[in-house]
């Protein structure tokens, strides 16, 4: 039987930000807001640096009423994540949002 996301979280994170901090390109698929209501239950807008999509995907999130980055590990059905307090994911993300506004 498989991990949950909420098993392998970690490993996944961990393997992201070393692509960020040693590959000359960091990983990049896309990056968007993500308006209020676009999906059921989720009342709170959020920008969303997407870097992989299908089964499983992952993304970082800066939720509009939140003061801090969250890593997403998602597959299929399941979903996890966890608090970023690395300054390298911190600044890219920030970079991203700063300049699309």
């Amino acid at each position: 039987m498989q991990k949950t996301c909420k098993e392998r979280i970690q490993e996944e994170y961990q393997d992201r930000l070393e692509q960020i901090q040693t590959e000359e390109d960091p990983p990049f698929l896309s990056f968007d807001y993500v308006e209020p209501n676009t999906f059921e239950g989720q009342n709170i807008g959020y920008y969303r640096y997407q870097m992989g999509w299908g089964g499983p995907s992952d993304e970082f999130r800066k939720y509009d009423n939140k003061d801090f980055i969250e890593y997403w590990f998602l597959d299929w059905f399941d979903g996890a994540s966890i608090v970023v307090k690395d300054a390298d994911v911190i600044n890219l993300v920030n970079d991203f949002i700063n300049n699309y506004n």
